[in-house]
């Protein structure tokens, strides 16, 4: 008799209307939201572990979901040029910029593209204040002043065909076979965040920064 009373409950939670469960669920006291006058909504949360640590993530709601039949893979693939260039940090500045700062690529500082979003990351010491600042530019220009030059468009195209490659391995072929069930009559089933790699081959850079031009108002 408990367990079906339990199973009553999680039922009757179920079929709750999704507005009167997110009624129910209080905001945290410590955290500070807000919006700033050029739309960026922001998030802040004091933690104490680890102690003198600040985590920054820059969230665009824009993922593989929102591509065109033509541009499967461009949302990757602009995440991936964010670090090849910006109007102030053109090339590999922007690597080399936080290398200066102590902070190691994959380590302190990455990135991903989901279906619904593309997330920068980026966690650094709260004793260097200054680096904190030129943090906060660099986000500023990645989502406004990424450059896209061609060279560098070019030569991302073979990392991202690595990074393809290095997933064809038993676990891929297993997801593979399971997406049609999985994902059945949905939009996801066509839209693997990696993309297409005949697409990462021939796509402009003027497609990748029309796409991100499309996309700068899904900010957080």
């Amino acid at each position: 008799m408990r367990n079906l009373c339990f199973l009553l409950t999680l039922v009757a939670t179920l079929l709750l209307p999704g507005r009167l469960i997110a009624a129910a669920l209080p905001q945290d006291e410590k955290l500070i939201t807000g919006q700033l006058d050029n739309g960026l909504r922001y998030m802040i949360y004091p933690h104490a572990h680890p102690k003198d640590q600040v985590n920054l993530w820059l969230q665009i709601h824009t993922g593989s979901l929102q591509e065109e039949d033509n541009e499967r893979g461009v949302a990757h693939f602009v995440e991936h040029m964010m670090f090849n260039g910006t109007k102030t940090w053109p090339g590999n500045k922007v690597i080399e910029t936080f290398e200066s700062m102590g902070l190691r690529f994959g380590r302190d500082v990455n990135a991903y593209t989901s279906y619904d979003e593309t997330v920068y990351q980026v966690s650094l010491p709260t004793t260097q204040k200054q680096n904190l600042q030129q943090v906060m530019a660099i986000f500023s220009e990645w989502s406004n002043a990424a450059t896209f030059e061609k060279l560098e468009v070019d030569a991302e195209r073979g990392v991202i065909t690595e990074e393809w490659r290095a997933h064809q391995d038993a676990k891929w072929r297993t997801s593979q076979a399971r997406r049609p069930f999985l994902l059945a009559n949905t939009r996801n089933l066509d839209r693997e965040p990696i993309g297409l790699m005949d697409t990462v081959a021939t796509v402009t850079p003027a497609q990748l920064r029309q796409f991100i031009n499309a996309g700068i108002n899904q900010i957080i």
